[in-house]
């Protein structure tokens, strides 16, 4: 039962892996995303300004999803905000966001899917085991 699943769970893991692979790569070495977060960084600093937060040499990628949610009295977000800046500096940033968003969601993968087909083999191995013992 395990190895007639095999190809297709490893074939599924490598996607998985290829898929977290290259989003780490956009992360990591896309100079406008770069910029992007440290415009985001920089209006942090100034909100929490005479804090300890308002001191922040960086931020964690999960802050990244709740910039939007930051809103100044117009309703603005944080978000709009730094988009509207790369936007001023080059015409083309709204583009270049779209493709590399297209480049992100095509290439990400449900972890929960990565998850539920480990936890599916670990049982089938399970049962292997006992059908030996």
């Amino acid at each position: 039962m395990f190895v007639e699943n095999w190809p297709e769970v490893e074939a599924r893991s490598k996607e998985f892996h290829d898929s977290i692979t290259q989003v780490y790569d956009i992360i990591m070495n896309d100079k406008v995303l770069f910029e992007v977060f440290g415009y985001i960084l920089a209006v942090g600093n100034v909100l929490n300004g005479g804090t300890a937060k308002g001191q922040a040499d960086g931020f964690d990628l999960q802050v990244f999803g709740k910039v939007h949610m930051f809103r100044d009295n117009s309703g603005q977000s944080i978000m709009q905000y730094v988009c509207k800046i790369m936007k001023a500096k080059d015409d083309t940033f709204p583009e270049y966001i779209k493709a590399l968003l297209k480049r992100v969601t095509t290439r990400s993968t449900n972890t929960d899917t990565f998850k539920a087909i480990a936890t599916e083999q670990i049982s089938k191995c399970g049962q292997a085991k006992s059908a030996l013992d």
